[in-house]
């Protein structure tokens, strides 16, 4: 790995040898395609994965361009959050980055095999209902089991005691019964 890439990550407190990119920035996904990545995006990727999967810290983190402006056009050094939220976007709909991810995640145990196992015993223990309550209702969430969301309308009429007195009155007037309350 180059000496300049090196000297970058351990800056920023990152571990070169965690990283599966090769030295060329470029990386083999699941999926068997080679996807190229520039070294801010492996920077983000690395960053997202540090800080928990927050995007707009990890564009911050990863040093892109979103610092608030002068007004003589000078980096004041204060991130604008709401530029490094759409960057963040932009960065998690590129297939390489979320590839990326995904590759990682899976190395650090988050794979569908490993949260079937912790799923499995939230499932099982005993002593916490509330959570084994979570579990349960994540797990037919996810198999799909909870019918879909239909609206109902319903119509219901509400009245006051006062309506109902006059109604009464008016009804007594024309020369019909009053209006029964039960």
């Amino acid at each position: 790995m180059s000496p300049e890439i090196n000297k970058t990550l351990n800056k920023e407190g990152i571990n070169p040898t965690d990283t599966i990119v090769n030295d060329n920035l470029s990386f083999i996904g699941k999926d068997g395609k080679t996807y190229n990545l520039q070294f801010k995006q492996r920077l983000f990727v690395e960053c997202y994965l540090k800080n928990g999967g927050n995007g707009t810290q990890a564009v911050i983190d990863a040093k892109y361009n979103v610092n608030y402006k002068d007004k003589s056009g000078k980096d004041t050094g204060i991130p604008n959050r709401g530029v490094a939220k759409v960057m963040a976007y932009e960065e998690l709909r590129k297939p390489h980055i979320t590839s990326l991810i995904n590759a990682k995640l899976e190395e650090f145990g988050f794979n569908f095999d490993s949260v079937k196992q912790q799923h499995l015993f939230l499932l099982n223990q005993h002593a916490d209902l509330k959570m084994k309550g979570k579990a349960i209702d994540m797990f037919y969430k996810l198999r799909g089991e909870y019918p879909k969301e239909s609206k109902t309308e319903v119509n219901v009429n509400t009245f006051s005691l006062a309506d109902l007195a006059e109604k009464s009155t008016r009804r007594k007037q024309i020369g019909l019964p009053s209006v029964m309350i039960e």
